[in-house]
């Protein structure tokens, strides 16, 4: 009888390890980011704003632009804010965007890349000169990109 009980009591206690580890909510905190976003001037329209992390282990948080605003989330599960840290701030022009923001060749070559707003350079994480921290706690980052 003591063989069985030694033997439930280790199995529940697994058990309750297991069901403890799991609860987690997953990954590295974060601290809630929002701001603005202009592009010459004007409140943004039509783009994500991505902060790629510094740090090669870190995760990109990004943030649709709303009205000249954005919220951050982080990974791909979208856990709301961003982890800590330094980043290179790019923009991604939205799906969304106008059907004349894409031109489109008659002679049935690839379409060109969309009109974007702002210099190239934002476009891409290697290219960008941007860069903001993100602090524990709240973050209100606001960000002004030069027109094109």
């Amino acid at each position: 009888m003591r063989w069985s009980h030694w033997l439930a009591g280790s199995v529940l206690s697994v058990f309750v390890l297991v069901l403890a580890v799991g609860c987690g909510d997953g990954g590295p905190a974060t601290a809630p980011v929002t701001g603005k976003l202009t592009i010459g001037g004007q409140p943004a329209k039509d783009v994500t704003v991505n902060f790629n992390p510094v740090d090669p282990k870190g995760e990109v948080a990004s943030g649709v632009v709303t009205n000249g605003t954005y919220t951050l989330a982080t990974g791909s599960s979208g856990k709301p804010g961003a982890i800590v840290g330094s980043y290179k701030i790019t923009l991604t022009p939205n799906a969304a965007m106008s059907e004349d923001a894409y031109s489109r060749p008659v002679d049935g070559s690839a379409p060109a890349a969309p009109k974007v707003a702002f210099p190239a350079e934002f476009l891409d994480p290697a290219k960008t000169t941007l860069t903001k921290e993100v602090k524990a706690g709240p973050n209100t980052i606001d960000i002004e990109i030069p027109g094109a």
